[in-house]
């Protein structure tokens, strides 16, 4: 059910933004009013759109490689990617899918800035990228989730080394983007005292994040910020 097109892009690819499947574009302006039960309902919506370039050849961010990705883990487990998520990966950590609907007193709310007012936020449904975006949790836990990385209760010491490794263009050139490299996903660097770190960022309506690990240290940090 996938285009045929694709069929050359690797997952690496995919996770390092080389893939050329496009971000967001102005046909996507409604995309957060929709419900999509699995991924490939979402990547139904985009799956027939131009690639942006030749896979491999240059950087272009792009969740939807991410929501790609997620249709990938929901064909081989079997399961949905939320579902999979929850058993193999947080498992008792509260860090699920972002429900704007379903809001608890004890919730930041999120908020839009202006030149002259702050505002709510509307709601947003992010099920067409829960494999990029759209997931709710606490700095706190966030940060457990980073230290259970580092500290090899999700992935072998040998799997999160791999994860930090340099993805090559096809001319063999490192993908880079301003002062970071890409590994698997993740965001890999140097600290102002030259020490490795592995990050990443997000940057949705209403609401930012980060999330940094330090290797050698053993040491997680994240930050989040509803507006």
């Amino acid at each position: 059910w996938i285009n045929p097109v694709w069929s050359h892009i690797t997952v690496r690819q995919l996770a390092a933004h080389t893939s050329g499947i496009p971000h967001y574009q102005a046909i996507d302006v409604l995309r957060g009013g929709h419900r999509f039960l699995t991924a490939k309902e979402a990547i139904d919506t985009f799956q027939y759109r131009d690639l942006l370039f030749a896979s491999g050849s240059q950087y272009g961010y792009s969740s939807y490689g991410y929501t790609l990705l997620t249709g990938v883990i929901e064909a081989v487990t079997k399961q949905t990617y939320l579902d999979y998520l929850q058993k193999e990966i947080v498992t008792d950590l509260p860090i699920h899918a972002d429900m704007a609907e379903k809001y608890d007193g004890n919730m930041s709310r999120a908020y839009a800035l202006t030149s002259d007012q702050v505002k709510e936020a509307p709601a947003h449904d992010y099920s067409y990228s829960w494999g990029g975006a759209g997931m709710t949790a606490t700095a706190l836990d966030l940060a457990h989730f980073g230290g259970r990385m580092l500290d090899g209760k999700i992935l072998s010491t040998q799997s999160l080394t791999w994860l930090q490794q340099e993805t090559k263009l096809n001319n063999g050139s490192p993908v880079a983007d301003r002062d970071f490299r890409l590994g698997f996903g993740w965001r890999v660097a140097e600290d102002d005292h030259g020490q490795p770190i592995m990050h990443h960022a997000g940057v949705t309506s209403g609401a930012r994040s980060v999330i940094i690990l330090f290797p050698k240290e053993r040491m997680a940090i994240s930050l989040l910020s509803n507006a």
